[in-house]
């Protein structure tokens, strides 16, 4: 009778250690830097811009002295502007997933699509459907019960970009999760279109691996650029029409372009740290480096599609200059993703020491392991310190209220938000996410799958045979570090 109680209480005390230092690893994790460091401090920005974009919003468009503000403009522009946070967002998604392929193809002669299937799943559902059943149950964003009981199911098969649509007026699940579903059609895609480039690097002489990737991934790029071409020719008439702009906005074919971008990126990092590219001479980079900052800029002041803008007082002078506003129109969102690619293949290969030491300091690593929680967690967390304040101790006293009073009240409206939705970010990233992790790990594993090979092949470059590859990736490989994908990429993208 004495053994039992004994027995019970070293169980009991067994796993309230397991639990502490399963929590302890996981608060450990948040300060794990992966090998391209530059990619945190770009993620989390991405993260904290799109969350302001939203919180900013709601102000903007519920108040009568936000309305006046958001006709001027100019004032609230880099907020209203945070939308460009999905397209960095699907930069760094391509960049990691594209140098993680290109190092798993170079190394084995192959990508197990069905590891990468499975990795990709766990690191996004697990986190969604959580993030979606507690929305259901707060009901934000507004009528999201309602939505999610009519097209969960979109959400489930990640459609719900297409399905039911932005043009439909009543209730959507999730609505900011349309690019989730954006992220998971590309990451799709992806490991079809390296087999193609295998298979061209095998059948066309004096074409590599990488540069049959580089080429594919420029033509999906293009071909991005030309369908915006065509969607902006064809409606330019409309381009006052704020609801004209929801197809391109959330419909993957338009929005591409920056996840290309990302993928040459990764692949052009991974040859020009091996010495097989070049970026080319000083004035050139220095050329290319100031037209991306030019490019970024610009999209800081105007913005993705220009939808607000165009529709403000302050924007008048826009719409004058149509041919510019077309072409900006087409061409903005493919012109970010090459801008911020470029900027992190020059950081990676350690040619902007700047760029790098500011996006690469180790303060970014928690706000980047926690920003896929917080974009899935942002309405929910609005009900914990925004909402409350903004309906009990600022609607009420908003008259009177100087416009520049008022644009500090809406910046300060994303800092509540992100504070709220904080507690909420981290409970889901280490009950959830980071577990959703473990588990495919776990299915991999049980699967007979192994997640690094115990002998490496080498994909010789070009001019270069297989002998000496292996030798040289023989004499590297305890030195090297592989940057997992799944520890440091985030699906959510990308989000607006």
């Amino acid at each position: 009778v004495s053994i039992r109680p004994a027995f019970l209480i070293n169980m009991t005390e067994r796993k309230s250690q397991s639990c502490l230092e399963f929590f302890k690893e996981g608060w450990e994790s948040l300060w794990h830097q992966g090998g391209y460091t530059a990619c945190d401090g770009l993620r989390g920005l991405a993260m904290i811009w799109v969350c302001s974009f939203h919180a900013g919003s709601h102000f903007m468009f519920l108040t009568g002295l936000g309305k006046e503000i958001l006709d001027l403009w100019w004032p609230v522009c880099l907020l209203m502007n945070g939308d460009v946070g999905v397209d960095l967002f699907l930069v760094l998604s391509g960049f990691l997933l594209g140098g993680a392929l290109y190092k798993e193809f170079a190394r084995n002669g192959s990508i197990d699509v069905c590891s990468f299937y499975v990795k990709r799943w766990f690191r996004i559902a697990p986190a969604y459907i959580a993030a979606t059943l507690l929305s259901m149950v707060l009901d934000k964003p507004d009528h999201t019960r309602e939505g999610c009981m009519q097209w969960g199911w979109a959400n489930w098969l990640f459609l719900n970009n297409y399905f039911p649509g932005f043009n439909m007026f009543g209730p959507l699940c999730m609505i900011h999760s349309w690019s989730i579903a954006v992220e998971f059609q590309l990451y799709i895609a992806t490991p079809p279109l390296y087999v193609i480039a295998h298979a061209l690097s095998r059948r066309v002489a004096n074409v590599s691996f990488a540069n049959a990737i580089f080429y594919l991934c420029s033509l999906v790029w293009l071909i991005c650029c030309l369908v915006r071409l065509e969607f902006v020719f064809t409606h330019w008439r409309e381009m006052r029409e704020s609801h004209v702009f929801a197809e391109p906005y959330v419909s993957t074919v338009y929005r591409m372009a920056p996840y290309a971008a990302g993928l040459c990126a990764g692949v052009a990092a991974q040859e020009c740290k091996g010495g097989r590219w070049s970026l080319g001479s000083s004035a050139w980079q220095c050329a290319m480096t100031c037209f991306s900052v030019v490019i970024l800029v610009s999209a800081c002041l105007l913005g993705g599609e220009p939808m607000y803008l165009i529709q403000s007082r302050g924007g008048e002078w826009y719409a004058q200059f149509w041919r510019f506003a077309m072409a900006k129109m087409a061409l903005n969102r493919p012109l970010i993703g090459l801008a911020t690619s470029y900027l992190l293949v020059i950081a990676a290969t350690g040619n902007a020491p700047r760029f790098q030491a500011f996006f690469g300091a180790r303060c970014w690593a928690p706000v980047a392991a926690l920003s896929y929680s917080m974009y899935l967690l942002q309405y929910a967390g609005w009900t914990i310190l925004m909402l409350p304040v903004l309906d009990n101790f600022v609607k009420g006293r908003l008259a009177g209220k100087s416009v520049a009073e008022g644009v500090v009240i809406a910046y300060c409206m994303p800092v509540l938000a992100l504070l709220g939705t904080l507690p909420l970010a981290v409970l889901n990233f280490l009950l959830v996410e980071r577990s959703g992790m473990l588990l495919g790990k776990k299915v991999l594993g049980f699967c007979g799958r192994k997640l690094r090979p115990d002998k490496e092949q080498v994909l010789p470059p070009f001019g270069k045979d297989v002998a000496e590859c292996e030798q040289q990736q023989v004499e590297n490989i305890d030195s090297s570090s592989e940057n997992s994908e799944d520890d440091s990429e985030s699906s959510g993208s990308s989000a607006s």
